[in-house]
């Protein structure tokens, strides 16, 4: 495959470009990385360099290392500390996070968890003004493996979240826990309540959002309370107005291997507020290069849909083996509509993006895990033969 003609440019054509890219994002954010220096030095590879298909100018994409860290959509690469900033009176010594405990997210805040436990709801208003209820529970909804129980699981620890998962709600006080929890997002005031039988619930707000655990383990709710942290710039956007623009980018050669994927998943939790992301997780090589697979075999959507409520974005980073930079990435971004019936990718020689029809095939891959006790597409078979039947 050879480059396009349009997109090759002199090295003193290519730094003139990045320089005015450059005085235009420098009103937006500090820049403290030789990006200059990194563009020349892109300019001088012996072939073409990369390629885009965001939606921003070619001349940016010269410099589009800068731009994610500057956007705050970069992958999960950055240096993060899983105790984080104290959120009780313990020591840090003894609340370090143990090895292999997955990271759960909710808005602005990031709780690490041990790996079996399930998930499922947390205290909500089903109607405004309404009193707290538990909507699914109380127990799991969803387990480990990410098998959606009929019926919940009081028995299994769980991460809850206040989203309907159940018409049928249960109002405070709830019944006596069985099973270690951690509520995100509740609307509770900060403190410490007895439950009973050992238990004791803490309540702290980090990152503008609450966390609050139960538990008879003094030790164990004070290693997930420590884990509490804001979202890094390493994590998912906390909150988006709209579905962000698909990217693909590569270069004529093409790209590495993989260096980190995940989904971040949103939901318009206030009507026609934002989109608030409600879960986030990693993304095995096998599963991205499965959905790209299936998304790119897709037929072609032409649905015009402005209602979006859930959305899915898979970010994926990966190596450069040609780039004088070891840390420069390409990046692959693909949106996937779940309220619309569609998903969106970029195209490597065109600035516009792709829209194509949502299948299953398209989100089976990463459709696991918690992500169905937060959203209803991927949890809702039927949701993918009505789009498909929508559109013809």
């Amino acid at each position: 495959m050879t480059e396009p003609t349009s997109d090759r440019w002199s090295d003193d054509e290519l730094e003139r470009r990045v320089r005015g890219a450059l005085e235009r994002r420098s009103r937006m954010a500090a820049i403290d990385v030789p990006v200059v220096e990194r563009a020349r030095a892109a300019a001088r590879r012996r072939r073409a360099g990369r390629v885009s298909a965001g939606l921003a100018a070619a001349a940016v994409v010269a410099v589009a290392g800068v731009a994610v860290a500057v956007d705050g959509d970069r992958g999960r690469d950055a240096p993060r500390d899983p105790a984080g900033p104290s959120t009780t009176a313990v020591d840090p010594a003894d609340t370090s996070v143990p090895a292999g405990w997955r990271v759960e997210s909710w808005r602005g805040l990031e709780v690490s968890v041990p790996p079996d436990w399930g998930w499922g709801a947390a205290p909500i208003r089903p109607v405004a003004g309404d009193d707290l209820a538990l909507c699914g529970g109380p127990g799991a909804m969803v387990t480990a493996a990410g098998q959606k129980l009929v019926n919940a699981d009081a028995s299994l620890p769980y991460v809850g979240r206040p989203v309907l998962q159940s018409d049928m709600c249960v109002g405070a006080p709830y019944p006596q826990p069985e099973a270690p929890y951690v509520w995100l997002g509740a609307a509770l005031e900060p403190g410490t309540v007895e439950l009973g039988d050992g238990y004791v619930q803490e309540t702290v707000v980090v990152g503008g959002a609450s966390v609050t655990v139960a538990t008879a383990d003094a030790e164990l709710r004070a290693r997930i309370l420590a884990s509490a942290t804001e979202t890094g710039p390493g994590a998912c956007r906390a909150v988006r107005d709209q579905p962000p623009p698909p990217v693909r980018e590569t270069t004529v050669e093409g790209r590495g291997d993989l260096h980190v994927a995940r989904i971040c998943a949103y939901r318009r939790l206030d009507g026609d507020g934002p989109l608030d992301l409600v879960y986030s997780a990693d993304v095995a090589a096998g599963d991205v290069e499965g959905t790209l697979a299936a998304v790119d075999a897709a037929p072609p959507s032409d649905v015009l849909c402005k209602d979006t409520s859930e959305v899915v974005v898979l970010e994926a980073t990966y190596l450069d083996p040609y780039s004088p930079d070891p840390d420069l990435r390409l990046r692959e971004r693909t949106v996937f509509d779940l309220t619309c019936g569609h998903v969106t990718t970029g195209d490597w020689f065109t600035p516009a993006p792709v829209q194509r029809r949502l299948t299953e095939a398209t989100v089976r891959p990463w459709a696991s895990g918690g992500v169905g006790s937060v959203l209803v597409g991927p949890s809702a078979p039927w949701v993918y033969d009505y789009f498909i039947g929508m559109q013809g």
